[in-house]
Protein backbone atom coordinates (compact mmCIF):
# COMPACT_ATOMS: atom_id res chain seq x y z
CA UNK A 1 0.00 0.00 0.00
CA UNK A 2 2.96 2.29 0.90
CA UNK A 3 5.10 1.51 -2.66
CA UNK A 4 1.22 2.38 -4.54
CA UNK A 5 0.81 5.80 -2.83
CA UNK A 6 4.64 6.63 -3.11
CA UNK A 7 4.24 5.56 -6.76
CA UNK A 8 1.45 7.80 -7.12
CA UNK A 9 3.45 10.48 -5.63
CA UNK A 10 6.39 9.97 -7.86
CA UNK A 11 4.18 9.71 -11.16
CA UNK A 12 2.21 13.04 -10.13
CA UNK A 13 5.32 15.03 -9.33
CA UNK A 14 7.12 14.05 -12.42
CA UNK A 15 4.30 14.97 -14.60
CA UNK A 16 3.64 18.07 -13.05
CA UNK A 17 7.69 18.70 -13.53
CA UNK A 18 7.25 17.52 -16.97
CA UNK A 19 4.41 20.11 -17.58
CA UNK A 20 5.93 22.93 -15.81
CA UNK A 21 8.80 22.19 -18.49
CA UNK A 22 7.17 22.12 -21.15
CA UNK A 23 4.65 25.35 -20.60
CA UNK A 24 8.33 27.36 -19.79
CA UNK A 25 9.64 26.25 -23.17
CA UNK A 26 6.78 26.74 -25.02
CA UNK A 27 6.37 30.55 -23.07
CA UNK A 28 9.74 31.58 -24.12
CA UNK A 29 9.59 30.20 -27.92
CA UNK A 30 6.28 32.29 -28.62
CA UNK A 31 8.09 35.42 -26.34
CA UNK A 32 11.24 35.22 -28.73
CA UNK A 33 9.01 35.84 -31.89
CA UNK A 34 8.43 39.54 -32.46
CA UNK A 35 5.72 40.30 -35.63
CA UNK A 36 3.15 43.10 -36.37
CA UNK A 37 0.28 42.44 -38.46
CA UNK A 38 -1.68 44.52 -40.50
CA UNK A 39 -5.42 43.78 -41.95
CA UNK A 40 -6.33 43.96 -45.60
CA UNK A 41 -9.26 46.04 -46.04
CA UNK A 42 -11.28 42.59 -46.97
CA UNK A 43 -15.08 43.28 -45.33
CA UNK A 44 -16.44 41.48 -42.09
CA UNK A 45 -19.33 40.34 -44.44
CA UNK A 46 -17.03 38.29 -46.81
CA UNK A 47 -15.05 36.67 -43.69
CA UNK A 48 -17.94 35.74 -42.25
CA UNK A 49 -19.05 33.81 -45.72
CA UNK A 50 -16.63 31.82 -45.63
CA UNK A 51 -16.27 30.67 -42.08
CA UNK A 52 -19.95 30.27 -42.27
CA UNK A 53 -19.78 28.07 -45.35
CA UNK A 54 -16.82 25.74 -43.74
CA UNK A 55 -18.29 25.53 -40.45
CA UNK A 56 -21.47 24.30 -42.18
CA UNK A 57 -19.67 21.95 -44.28
CA UNK A 58 -17.86 20.20 -41.59
CA UNK A 59 -20.95 20.25 -39.61
CA UNK A 60 -21.90 18.41 -41.72
CA UNK A 61 -19.24 15.29 -41.84
CA UNK A 62 -19.41 12.42 -39.83
CA UNK A 63 -17.83 12.11 -36.47
CA UNK A 64 -14.62 10.94 -37.01
CA UNK A 65 -13.79 13.59 -39.76
CA UNK A 66 -15.04 16.51 -36.75
CA UNK A 67 -13.09 15.03 -34.43
CA UNK A 68 -9.55 14.63 -36.54
CA UNK A 69 -10.06 18.51 -37.26
CA UNK A 70 -10.80 19.11 -33.46
CA UNK A 71 -7.71 17.06 -32.76
CA UNK A 72 -5.69 19.32 -35.46
CA UNK A 73 -6.33 22.33 -33.35
CA UNK A 74 -5.24 20.75 -30.76
CA UNK A 75 -2.10 20.09 -32.14
CA UNK A 76 -1.37 23.70 -32.83
CA UNK A 77 -1.40 24.31 -29.20
CA UNK A 78 0.72 21.71 -28.60
CA UNK A 79 3.13 21.13 -31.40
CA UNK A 80 2.77 24.12 -33.98
CA UNK A 81 5.98 23.28 -36.02
CA UNK A 82 3.75 19.49 -36.24
CA UNK A 83 1.13 21.06 -38.23
CA UNK A 84 3.31 22.93 -40.61
CA UNK A 85 5.56 20.07 -41.20
CA UNK A 86 2.28 18.50 -41.52
CA UNK A 87 0.63 20.75 -43.60
CA UNK A 88 -3.11 20.55 -41.60
CA UNK A 89 -5.69 22.79 -41.36
CA UNK A 90 -6.59 24.65 -38.66
CA UNK A 91 -8.70 27.26 -37.28
CA UNK A 92 -12.07 27.86 -37.90
CA UNK A 93 -11.47 29.18 -41.37
CA UNK A 94 -9.46 25.74 -41.69
CA UNK A 95 -6.57 27.10 -43.96
CA UNK A 96 -3.42 24.85 -44.51
CA UNK A 97 -0.28 25.44 -43.37
CA UNK A 98 1.19 25.97 -46.81
CA UNK A 99 -1.32 28.42 -48.02
CA UNK A 100 -0.50 30.87 -45.12
CA UNK A 101 3.53 29.73 -45.92
CA UNK A 102 3.60 30.33 -49.64
CA UNK A 103 1.29 33.94 -48.98
CA UNK A 104 3.86 35.28 -45.81
CA UNK A 105 6.46 36.71 -48.59
CA UNK A 106 3.68 38.27 -50.27
CA UNK A 107 1.78 39.04 -47.10
CA UNK A 108 5.36 41.24 -45.74
CA UNK A 109 6.07 42.84 -49.17
CA UNK A 110 2.43 44.43 -49.18
CA UNK A 111 2.86 45.62 -45.90
CA UNK A 112 0.34 42.99 -43.89
CA UNK A 113 3.12 41.13 -42.00
CA UNK A 114 6.33 42.79 -39.97
CA UNK A 115 8.86 40.31 -38.62
CA UNK A 116 10.79 42.38 -35.93
CA UNK A 117 12.48 38.84 -34.63
CA UNK A 118 11.50 36.19 -35.97
CA UNK A 119 12.23 33.80 -38.89
CA UNK A 120 9.62 33.21 -41.75
CA UNK A 121 9.28 29.77 -40.34
CA UNK A 122 9.03 30.83 -36.65
CA UNK A 123 6.55 33.18 -37.36
CA UNK A 124 4.69 30.77 -39.06
CA UNK A 125 4.69 28.17 -36.28
CA UNK A 126 3.49 31.13 -34.14
CA UNK A 127 0.82 32.00 -36.45
CA UNK A 128 -0.26 28.40 -36.11
CA UNK A 129 -0.29 27.87 -32.45
CA UNK A 130 -2.74 31.12 -32.04
CA UNK A 131 -5.01 30.24 -34.95
CA UNK A 132 -7.78 29.82 -32.57
CA UNK A 133 -7.69 33.43 -31.61
CA UNK A 134 -10.23 35.07 -33.53
CA UNK A 135 -7.98 38.17 -34.49
CA UNK A 136 -5.10 36.06 -36.17
CA UNK A 137 -7.61 33.38 -37.69
CA UNK A 138 -9.31 36.82 -39.27
CA UNK A 139 -6.23 38.17 -40.14
CA UNK A 140 -4.73 35.06 -41.97
CA UNK A 141 -8.35 34.73 -43.64
CA UNK A 142 -8.16 38.24 -45.13
CA UNK A 143 -4.83 37.92 -46.23
CA UNK A 144 -5.75 35.03 -48.42
CA UNK A 145 -9.13 36.92 -49.85
CA UNK A 146 -6.44 39.47 -50.50
CA UNK A 147 -4.33 37.59 -52.44
CA UNK A 148 -6.85 35.96 -54.70
CA UNK A 149 -8.69 39.09 -55.78
CA UNK A 150 -5.33 39.94 -57.09
CA UNK A 151 -4.54 37.34 -58.57
CA UNK A 152 -7.87 37.05 -60.53
CA UNK A 153 -8.00 39.47 -63.88
CA UNK A 154 -11.14 40.64 -63.19
CA UNK A 155 -11.82 40.63 -59.15
CA UNK A 156 -8.85 43.10 -58.90
CA UNK A 157 -10.99 45.80 -60.59
CA UNK A 158 -13.56 45.53 -58.58
CA UNK A 159 -14.08 47.55 -54.91
CA UNK A 160 -14.40 44.94 -52.04
CA UNK A 161 -18.12 46.92 -51.62
CA UNK A 162 -18.52 45.44 -54.65
CA UNK A 163 -17.47 41.84 -54.24
CA UNK A 164 -19.09 41.84 -50.76
CA UNK A 165 -22.46 42.94 -51.83
CA UNK A 166 -22.79 39.64 -54.74
CA UNK A 167 -22.41 36.65 -53.07
CA UNK A 168 -21.82 34.75 -56.34
CA UNK A 169 -18.92 36.58 -56.57
CA UNK A 170 -18.20 35.77 -52.90
CA UNK A 171 -18.32 32.04 -53.85
CA UNK A 172 -16.10 32.86 -56.77
CA UNK A 173 -13.35 33.94 -53.82
CA UNK A 174 -14.34 30.86 -51.95
CA UNK A 175 -13.56 28.47 -54.92
CA UNK A 176 -10.03 30.51 -54.98
CA UNK A 177 -10.06 29.74 -51.29
CA UNK A 178 -10.85 25.80 -51.77
CA UNK A 179 -7.76 25.67 -54.26
CA UNK A 180 -9.46 26.37 -57.57
CA UNK A 181 -9.66 22.39 -57.64
CA UNK A 182 -6.29 22.71 -58.96
CA UNK A 183 -7.31 24.62 -62.15
CA UNK A 184 -6.02 28.40 -61.79
CA UNK A 185 -6.45 29.12 -65.35
CA UNK A 186 -9.81 28.34 -65.28
CA UNK A 187 -10.72 29.94 -62.53
CA UNK A 188 -9.04 33.10 -63.75
CA UNK A 189 -10.69 32.80 -66.28
CA UNK A 190 -14.18 33.46 -65.22
CA UNK A 191 -16.39 34.96 -62.37
CA UNK A 192 -18.60 31.81 -62.26
CA UNK A 193 -18.35 30.34 -58.77
CA UNK A 194 -17.71 26.38 -58.80
CA UNK A 195 -20.25 24.17 -57.63
CA UNK A 196 -18.73 23.22 -54.60
CA UNK A 197 -18.77 26.64 -53.48
CA UNK A 198 -21.94 27.15 -54.52
CA UNK A 199 -22.86 24.22 -52.38
CA UNK A 200 -20.79 25.21 -48.90
CA UNK A 201 -22.26 28.24 -49.42
CA UNK A 202 -25.83 26.89 -49.93
CA UNK A 203 -27.02 29.39 -53.10
CA UNK A 204 -28.84 27.19 -55.12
Amino acid sequence: MRSALLGAVFTFVLGTVTAGIFLHLRVQTLASVDFRISYPSVPVEVTEAIKAAEARYYSQEGISRRLFEEAEDMLALVWPGGVTALNLSVGPYRIKADTIQSLLPWAIEEGFLTLIDAEPERALSAIAYFSEQPALADWGATVVLENLRWRHPNLRKMSWDRISSDPQLIAKLYSGYMGAGGDWATWESTLMPGPEAVRRMDLN
